[in-house]
Parts: C-alpha cells; sequence; structure tokens
C-alpha cells in the first residue's frame, strides 16, 4: 500500500469515525433533552389551561414520534454538512486548477508573443550584419 493511499484511508477512517460519533452525540443530545424535559414538566403541577399545555400534553402522548423526528432532523443536517464539507473543498480545487490552467495558457501565448519577437529581432540583427559585409 503506497503512503498517499494509506494516508487517504486513514483520513477517510478519521472523516467517518467524526461523522459516526456527531450523530450518535446528536441522538443522545435529544434523549437528555427529553428526559430534561420530561422532569421538569414533571415537576409543575399543570392545570389545562396553560399556552403551551396541549403542546407539551400531544409531545408527552406522542414521546418516541417526536424523539424519532427530531433525532432524524438532526441527522439530516449533520449528514449535509459532512457531505457540504469536502464538496466545497473540490470546488476550491476546481477553481484553483482552472486558474491554473488559465496561467499556464497565458504563459503560452506570452512565449508565442516572444517567440515571434525574438525571430524578428534576429531577422533584423542579420539583415545588419549583411548590409555590413565587404
Amino acid at each position: 500500500m503506497s503512503k498517499s493511499s494509506h494516508d487517504t484511508s486513514r483520513l477517510s477512517r478519521q472523516l467517518w469515525a467524526q461523522f459516526i460519533l456527531a450523530l450518535l452525540a446528536w441522538a443522545f443530545a435529544v434523549l437528555v433533552t427529553a428526559f430534561l424535559a420530561r422532569v421538569v414538566c414533571g415537576m409543575r403541577s399543570w392545570d389545562g389551561d396553560e399556552i403551551l399545555y396541549p403542546l407539551i400534553h400531544w409531545m408527552n402522548r406522542n414521546v418516541v414520534t417526536v424523539y424519532l423526528f427530531a433525532t432524524g432532523a438532526g441527522w439530516l443536517v449533520i449528514s449535509y454538512r459532512f457531505i457540504a464539507r469536502p464538496l466545497r473543498y473540490l470546488d476550491a480545487m476546481a477553481e484553483a486548477a482552472q486558474a491554473q490552467g488559465m496561467g499556464v495558457k497565458r504563459a503560452r501565448r506570452l512565449l508565442n508573443e516572444l517567440r515571434q519577437d525574438y525571430l524578428l529581432l534576429n531577422v533584423e540583427t542579420e539583415r545588419g550584419l549583411n548590409i555590413h559585409e565587404f
């Protein structure tokens, strides 16, 4: 295995580990938030006429659905961010390659202009030398 492919596979493993860790951390954070919300809401006496009561009651009855939705939404955002980062790098590399290509084209054009000037200078030098020959 070459050094560059070893570095690439190590980088790939590192990115995958970060991705999986981010997904698990989000799922754990949502679980802890749900637990803390249940504890805090359970410490209060609810009369049923509070503004948030219908929402909290619905979330309590549908806790699994709410958890799955919040976890899935977070996973989508995390996945997008992990996919978008390499795509930004790829765009930057493409722009740099295009700029590099433009630099090469410009250098070739300048080289051709210099070559033409050099040939004209040689022709004029030969004419000048031919005039002074005896």
